[in-house]
């Protein structure tokens, strides 16, 4: 079972000495992966407006840029962004944007993309919420195209490229694995589809993973993907009970989850003691304890 870590780059203002004093640990330790999250605009309180809100600022870093830093200051961890909203952003951009990560990562890039889910962050990006299904369906067909072969050309309702040059292409062939995330079936059924892998967490208890992978399976099969490579991810909080963790991370392995990220909960709370340390001693004690009882 691949092991990762959330990086917590939502709800606590790191400066860039602190994110490589982490990203370092995290690879020193022995993890595979370090995730992080997005959004660009959080909402405030306002009449009208759907929960969840924010009645104070809530730092979060952008994750393509936190993570060409991180390509920096790591050798061996594989980096993922879980996930970023992909309806909101220019499809080409991204493109960009990753292939240029895939290269200076020396290939240690995944892009996990996602739809979100507040219609105010979707206004505040000039992105209409009601288009944001078939806005990301066209995306992944937008970014593979800009990853193929020279010249890019796609005729889309949302994109036309015509006859356009970009480079450098990624390094990875085909271009970095494009890791479908979301809450719901139909999220489900369009990663498996169009995406690289899945990951997502269950609103259901340990055993909610079981039956999305069932679902998922029979998804990659009804497409005519059965025999290629599909990771399935699944977002677990920490614990510091390590044989609760235990328990948690074999039912889900024995569910067919394929590598695991590690949230490390209230950042708000838990980043205020020990900081840095204090976490990476979490997550040392977690790599004596837990790891142990689920790699075998």
């Amino acid at each position: 079972m691949e092991l990762g870590v959330m990086f917590p780059g939502q709800g606590w203002g790191m400066d860039g000495a602190e994110a490589r004093d982490f990203a370092q640990g995290v690879e020193g330790i022995g993890f595979d992966w370090l995730g992080t999250n997005d959004h660009v605009t959080y909402a405030y309180e306002q009449a009208g407006r759907e929960r969840p809100l924010y009645a104070a600022p809530v730092d979060q870093h952008e994750p393509l840029t936190l993570l060409a830093h991180l390509a920096a200051v790591t050798e061996r961890l594989l980096l993922q962004s879980a996930a970023l909203v992909l309806p909101q952003r220019q499809p080409a951009l991204v493109a960009k944007q990753a292939a240029e990560l895939d290269v200076l990562s020396g290939g240690r890039f995944r892009l996990g993309v996602g739809m979100g889910w507040s219609a105010a962050e979707y206004e505040s990006l000039g992105v209409a919420f009601e288009e944001r299904a078939a806005r990301f369906e066209e995306s992944v067909a937008v970014l593979r195209a800009c990853w193929g072969a020279e010249p890019v050309h796609f005729a889309g309702r949302f994109t036309t490229i015509r006859a356009m040059n970009m480079e450098p292409k990624p390094l990875t062939p085909g271009g970095p694995p494009i890791i479908v995330g979301g809450f719901v079936e139909a999220a489900e059924r369009r990663a498996a589809r169009i995406g690289n892998g899945w990951i997502g967490i269950s609103m259901e208890g340990v055993g909610g993973s079981k039956p999305v992978v069932q679902r998922l399976r029979a998804g990659l099969a009804a497409a005519g993907r059965s025999g290629e490579p599909f990771p399935v991810q699944w977002m677990v909080e920490l614990s510091d009970d390590a044989a609760a963790m235990t328990d948690a991370l074999r039912t889900h392995r024995e569910a067919g989850v394929e590598s695991v990220l590690l949230m490390l909960g209230d950042e708000g709370a838990a980043w205020e003691t020990g900081r840095v340390d204090g976490q990476l001693r979490r997550l040392e004690r977690f790599w004596r304890e837990v790891r142990p009882g689920i790699v075998g």
